[in-house]
């Protein structure tokens, strides 16, 4: 579990852009959540509450109108960390699945204690860094 949000830290540019003492505050608001067959880890439509990592199991993906299969390690929800829009994206468990899921409210309550890390992530949401 530690590798997997390890490597979400350094393979996803809104957390590249965060100070190395916020990264690491960060790291540890991750929550470990199961979801049974069917159950719905996001909602197409409605307001996403924070960022999943899919640690293992299947899951569908559907988004404009297209489905296709999650893998281990894959991210969901990274806009509910800059936006309050609802999600364009339904994730829906095939079977037993593991999320970590980091809360969008204690990520953003986190993230602007740093006038540095809210002006980093302004850039990452504007686009600045490539996605």
């Amino acid at each position: 579990v530690r590798r997997l949000v390890a490597n979400t830290f350094r393979t996803t540019p809104a957390f590249m852009a965060l100070a190395d003492p916020t990264r690491h505050d960060v790291a540890h608001l991750f929550e470990l959540r199961s979801a049974e067959e069917g159950t719905t880890i996001m909602a197409e439509g409605k307001k996403a509450d924070g960022l999943y990592v899919l640690i293992s199991g299947e899951v569908d993906i559907t988004s404009g109108g297209r489905t296709r299969r999650g893998r281990a390690g894959e991210l969901y929800g990274l806009s509910a960390l800059f936006s309050s829009a609802p999600s364009d994206t339904t994730v829906r468990a095939l079977g037993e699945a593991f999320v970590l899921r980091l809360p969008a409210v204690r990520f953003k309550m986190r993230v602007i204690e740093d006038a540095k890390d809210v002006e980093a992530l302004k850039r990452v949401a504007a686009g600045l860094y490539d996605w």
